[in-house]
């Protein structure tokens, strides 16, 4: 089955939930090693602190309420993170730096 995230800015309400949240990040890892798919701020005020952060996944979600931006750069990265659903975060680490490594100069600008 694939799996499809939201972008950045997206509102989403989450089930149980009185207040909306903005998604700010994908697949966070927490100390414990448990991943989630989202991470979210508090909507409209966005990030406060560290407090809070709400980390949270997809099957939590009741209703979309925005979906963010989405450009050609969005779906690239996109695709990425649905391929790596599933993997241990180590190796999806590894994968991103020696992609990272590989990219010359020329890539960049």
């Amino acid at each position: 089955m694939k799996k499809e995230i939201l972008p950045n800015g997206s509102v989403v309400l989450l089930k149980e939930g009185t207040k909306r949240l903005m998604v700010v990040g994908w697949q966070p890892v927490t100390e414990d090693g448990t991943k989630y798919d989202y991470m979210g701020t508090f909507y409209p005020e966005g990030f406060i602190d560290l407090e809070n952060i709400f980390l949270f996944n997809h099957e939590d979600i009741e209703k979309l309420e925005f979906i963010g931006f989405v450009d050609a750069e969005f779906q690239l990265f996109a695709q990425q993170v649905v391929d790596d659903l599933g993997k241990p975060a180590d190796e999806e680490s590894a994968e991103i730096k020696s992609e990272t490594e590989t990219d010359t100069e020329s890539d960049l600008f």
